[in-house]
């Protein structure tokens, strides 16, 4: 009995371990709060690389690198994903705004979203075709146009690093 408990214990325990997402890797655990949680809810299939701190633009930064090739950048203070990039599949749906989702899936049925970026004033998604398509503040697509200079500098700016 006493082995059977032990056993129980110790798959309990092998279960839990690989259950939670590790924030392993350069830096992972250095990330705000909510950015930690970011990665377990939406990211817990990736493994991190590497964590860099961007200083070069307006606001600090955490950079996250995966080791299957995405991107994540959080601001340093709120954590919150500033942008995504996926080199492997699609963004998550849950971090696009309904909106946007509807919009992609009524206009491209067969794209999807692989790269996001939220700005101060809206922000920019890009397609797995490469299309590209501005969003304001509040998910609204902005005519499907071309992003104004400032804003397409700033995500374009996010996406190469």
């Amino acid at each position: 009995m006493r082995r059977l408990s032990l056993f129980a214990v110790a798959l309990i325990m092998a279960t839990l371990l690989y259950a939670v997402p590790r924030l392993e890797g350069e830096g992972g655990d250095k990330l705000p709060k909510a950015a930690s949680e970011f990665i377990h809810k939406y990211l817990a299939s990736t493994e991190i690389s590497r964590v860099d701190i961007d200083n070069k633009s307006t606001k600090e930064q955490y950079v996250v690198y995966f080791k299957n090739g995405d991107k994540a950048t959080f601001d340093a203070s709120s954590g919150k994903c500033t942008s995504l990039d996926m080199s492997v599949g699609a963004v998550p749906d849950a971090v696009v705004p309904g909106k946007v989702l509807d919009y992609v899936k009524r206009h491209y049925p067969s794209s999807y979203i692989v790269s996001i970026c939220h700005i101060e004033g809206g922000g920019r998604i890009v397609l797995n075709n490469g299309k590209s398509i501005c969003i304001d503040r509040d998910g609204n697509i902005i005519a499907d146009a071309k992003c104004d200079d400032k804003s397409k500098d700033r995500c374009d700016t996010d996406s190469k690093r």
